[in-house]
């Protein structure tokens, strides 16, 4: 009974930095994703780039979710960014399928999150580099 930290087997601890990654980047999308669309509405921004916008959207949730996901856990950054971005797709497709939104662009968007998460998943951390004294 010492830490919540060592209680935690390592398994576990990587599946719940995974379900916060995604959770944060989908809430990032989300924000994002309703900032555009008043940019829409207001005349700013055109509406037939809504397909760009959108994967604009998956893209930077997608690499935060994975960024913040891999701050907390310093190993396997790679398989990290990966799995938060494919969350983070399989969050918003449901979401999707929820509100009966329109479908295109899946490939797109797959894609965009998958390639967000592993990039997001490199900057995430910076290995500590011990000085030998």
């Amino acid at each position: 009974m010492g830490n919540r930290e060592e209680d935690v087997l390592p398994g576990k601890k990587l599946i719940l930095q995974v379900i916060f990654g995604a959770l944060k980047g989908l809430i990032i999308s989300v924000i994002l994703a309703a900032v555009l669309s008043l940019a829409v509405s207001g005349g700013i921004l055109p509406a037939d780039k809504a397909l760009a916008m959108a994967i604009f959207c998956t893209l930077t949730g997608s690499f935060a979710g994975s960024f913040f996901a891999v701050r907390k856990h310093r190993e396997k950054r790679w398989l990290l960014g990966l799995a938060v971005g494919f969350c983070v797709f399989a969050l918003l497709f449901v979401l999707g399928l929820v509100f009966s939104l329109p479908r295109a662009g899946v490939p797109q968007m797959l894609g965009a999150t998958l390639l967000a998460g592993l990039l997001g998943g490199l900057p995430g951390t910076k290995r500590k580099h011990r000085s030998k004294r």
